[in-house]
Parts: C-alpha cells; sequence; structure tokens
C-alpha cells in the first residue's frame, strides 16, 4: 500500500465522506470515533450502558444495476441514496458498511428510535431517490433490516464500533435469507459486565 492509499485510509478513519456516496466510511466506525459522543451519552445518561439503533439497506442486485448503466450512474445512485436515508433520519449516522449497503446509526444522540414504521419509509425514499437517480423508472428492491442493540458496561468506545458492525453485517444477513427474525426489529443485547 502506498503513503497516499494510507492518508486516504487515515481521513476516512477521522471521518472523513467516503468520495463516492458522501457517507461515512466503515473505518470511522470500526476504527475511529464515530461512536464516541454515543458512549459518552450512554455512560453518562443511561447508567453504564448505550442503546444504539440502526436500519441497514442494501439494494438487491446492485452489481446489475452497475452492468446495465454504468459505475458513473451507479455512483450517482448511491449518492442519491445516502442523500435520502439523511432526509428520513436527519440526526442519523449514514455509513457506508460494504459495497452498496448502508447502516443509519441512530444512538442516542439521533433523538429517533428504530422502530417498525421506519422500514416502509425507508423503502419509498429509497425507492423514489434511485428512480430519480437512474431518470426512469424502473422496479428497484432494497433489503431492509432493523436493529436495537443494547450493551451494557462497555469499556471504552472502541469496541462499539466492530460490535455494531457485526450486528449489522447479522441483521442484513437474516434479512436477505428470510431466517428468523427477518421483517422486524432485531433486538440484540451484549453485557459486558456480565462476562468478565
Amino acid at each position: 500500500m502506498d503513503v497516499e492509499a494510507l492518508l486516504e485510509a487515515e481521513k476516512r478513519r477521522r471521518g472523513d465522506p467516503d468520495p463516492v456516496s458522501g457517507a461515512f466510511s466503515r473505518l470511522a466506525l470500526t476504527q475511529g470515533t464515530l461512536l464516541k459522543e454515543e458512549y459518552d451519552h450512554g455512560t453518562h445518561f443511561f447508567a453504564g450502558g448505550a442503546v444504539l439503533g440502526a436500519a441497514v439497506v442494501d439494494t438487491v442486485h446492485f452489481t446489475h444495476l452497475n452492468m446495465e448503466h454504468g459505475f458513473a450512474v451507479g455512483d450517482r445512485v448511491l449518492a442519491a441514496q445516502v442523500k435520502a436515508l439523511r432526509e428520513q433520519c436527519p440526526r442519523g449516522k449514514v455509513v457506508r458498511i460494504h459495497g452498496d449497503a448502508f447502516a443509519v446509526v441512530l444512538g442516542p444522540t439521533a433523538d429517533q428510535p428504530v422502530e417498525a414504521s421506519l422500514r416502509p419509509k425507508l423503502h419509498a425514499a429509497l425507492e423514489k431517490a434511485t428512480r430519480d437517480a437512474l431518470g426512469r423508472s424502473e422496479p428497484v428492491r432494497f433489503w431492509v433490516a432493523l436493529l436495537k442493540l443494547a450493551v451494557k458496561d462497555p469499556p471504552n468506545h472502541d469496541v462499539l464500533g466492530p460490535l455494531l458492525w457485526g450486528e449489522c453485517e447479522r441483521a442484513l444477513l437474516i434479512e436477505q435469507r428470510g431466517l428468523e427474525g427477518a421483517g422486524t426489529v432485531l433486538e440484540r443485547s451484549v453485557d459486558f459486565h456480565a462476562t468478565l
């Protein structure tokens, strides 16, 4: 890896937006300080714990969309989707968790809980944003997974990001495969005190 690539990775880790979509990079979530404010808020106001919510979205067959329309159009679609997610969750943190999937982190500072009513709103907003970015109406489907993660006694903010990222990927997989819990708000909890 050359020096320029390392510098770019460090920028993403520190919270510079992904240049394509405008979302935070996964590095900001898993190695940066993106959740420090959520940790501080949870530690000081919620008796040693934090409840982190996330809405995880992934475009079905985005690769086909790129192949048909080209990568420049695909990039425009991703940016439009991030904008739509921010409009629906204005205080949430939109993170690009992998190529064409995003997680909207709704921690204590977002003032917006993760609840079932969020799913149809996100579907509608993403469909409209994608159609508008493509410049034509065509069916586009999305997986939307909703997650509530309660973390009791986290030792520091550094553990929250990787933990939330792993749970987002798990929730998305459950949704994609139609496993038990798909279509609901998945509730998970980790008690660090209990594991000591």
